[in-house]
């Protein structure tokens, strides 16, 4: 059932995004007198086709990763067109109009995230408030004076709900400084002002954030109670069971999953005990924990077993975050703009190997992104859409030929050199574009198996 909304989330989701790119540069051409010859959504086999009463072809193919809109376009026809048809042609076009045509399908992706941002606010997003569930000792958060039940309420004196948007601040402000100023609300209503000093360490090299700066919020601390036991496993051998609360491992007090789950990973082969809770009774449990390998070659404890995560625990810090509409399009233009900075930092940290190339995803990356955001919820599904179409409309920037920053990118060089590049050029540079991009999806597509097949 997960993977029928997954699919459906993506197929939503990437038909939207395409839809509204294409669109963006089939109007923008049709406003400047410019004949469109066709519009697909999707590659390859055509499932649907359609004659419009305009003389556009539009299509509906087999492949929904992308589509484009076909113009009139000597260079393509590789014949002179005769004047009263010629008018129409993209090639015949002033720069500024070429420009504005092939700049119009990023432009709308940005138009896009803001209406899906303001529908976001107006709609409301359920959010976990970012409170402190617990401090690693000797870790980033602890070296600050960050305590257990504190809530963070603003990053660099910027006001935060929930925890994604205060995560997303904090990285934003540790891509230009290794301080990161917090307030937290302690106590009730006392405020306290604190720093996070990462020491020159980027955040981005682990995709556990968090778990880098030794925080674990709230929702994530709930009891190590136990709903599965994998045949087989250590935990089975050492006959733990399905309803088990887990309340020591050796000499260490487990209260909380989080806890439990890092005691187990620091102790690969180890020989213990486990005391749990069954039925009112308390035992103590031989148990020798299993070694395994991560990506990187790092050896961890692993048991075997599936937390019974607690919803009413989790539920107690949740809150529907909502505006009216005047508040939702400020609200919108400023997180878009905060959003578009921080992809803009993400892209440039992959491209100058600050981040590692694992943080790339492709397809399975984002149906699994797309469909936990569409059953948790409307609010947090446009949100999702919103980003991916600020991300969609950033890569296409990049002046990569087969790509629109590429074709802006010859629109560059013929204004300073006076004259397009030649055809052979231009030829020769997409067929290189279209390796590079064939790479990257390669990349995406290997880190999206990899992560499956951890």
């Amino acid at each position: 059932m997960l993977i029928v909304v997954y699919v459906f989330a993506f197929l939503l989701s990437i038909s939207v995004l395409v839809v509204f790119h294409e669109f963006g540069h089939f109007w923008v051409a049709r406003k400047l007198g410019v004949r469109v010859l066709r519009f697909s959504v999707g590659f390859g086999k055509p499932l649907y086709r359609y004659e419009g009463r305009d003389g556009v072809e539009y299509l509906i193919a087999a492949i929904p990763l992308g589509g484009y809109v076909q113009m009139l376009d000597e260079n393509d026809l590789l014949v002179s067109l005769p004047e009263r048809h010629a008018k129409s042609a993209f090639n015949r076009q002033p720069l500024w109009a070429r420009a504005a045509i092939v700049a119009a399908g990023p432009a709308f992706n940005f138009i896009l995230a803001f209406l899906l941002y303001v529908l976001m606010f107006m709609v409301g997003v359920s959010v976990m408030r970012p409170v402190v569930a617990t401090v690693d000792p000797n870790s980033i958060a602890a070296e600050a004076g960050l305590l257990p039940n504190d809530e963070i309420i603003a990053v660099d004196q910027k006001a935060v709900v929930g925890w994604q948007q205060a995560l997303l601040a904090i990285i934003g402000h540790s891509m230009s400084s290794d301080e990161v100023p917090l307030t937290v609300r302690r106590n009730g209503d006392e405020r306290y002002a604190l720093n996070l000093s990462l020491h020159n360490r980027n955040l981005l090299e682990d995709e556990n954030v968090l778990g880098k700066l030794g925080i674990t919020p709230s929702g994530r601390s709930f009891p190590a109670l136990i709903a599965e036991v994998f045949p087989a496993s250590a935990a089975a051998r050492a006959g733990i069971f399905p309803g088990d609360r887990i309340v020591s491992l050796g000499d260490k007090p487990i209260d909380n999953w989080q806890t439990f789950s890092q005691t187990v990973a620091a102790q690969p082969g180890m020989l213990t005990v486990i005391g749990v809770e069954r039925d009112g009774s308390s035992l103590s449990l031989p148990i020798e924990i299993d070694a395994k390998e991560d990506r990187q070659g790092k050896t961890f404890g692993h048991i075997g077993v599936r937390a019974n995560r607690d919803r009413a625990f989790r539920d107690r810090n949740r809150i529907l975050v909502q505006h009216g509409l005047w508040s939702s399009i400020r609200l919108a233009a400023a997180r878009t703009a905060e959003m578009t900075s921080l992809t803009i930092g993400f892209i440039w940290q992959l491209i100058s190997g600050q981040a590692p190339l694992k943080h790339i995803g492709g397809p399975i990356m984002i149906a699994e992104y797309t469909g936990i955001s569409f059953l948790i919820g409307l609010g947090t599904f446009l949100g999702a859409i919103a980003l991916l179409s600020i991300s969609i409309g950033l890569i296409n920037l990049l002046p990569i030929p087969a790509l629109d920053g590429g074709h802006l990118l010859f629109h560059l060089i013929e204004l300073f050199k006076g004259s397009p590049p030649s055809q052979l050029f231009q030829h020769f540079a997409n067929r290189f574009g279209l390796v590079m991009l064939g790479g990257l999806m390669f990349l995406a597509l290997f880190n999206d198996f990899t992560r499956l097949l951890q």
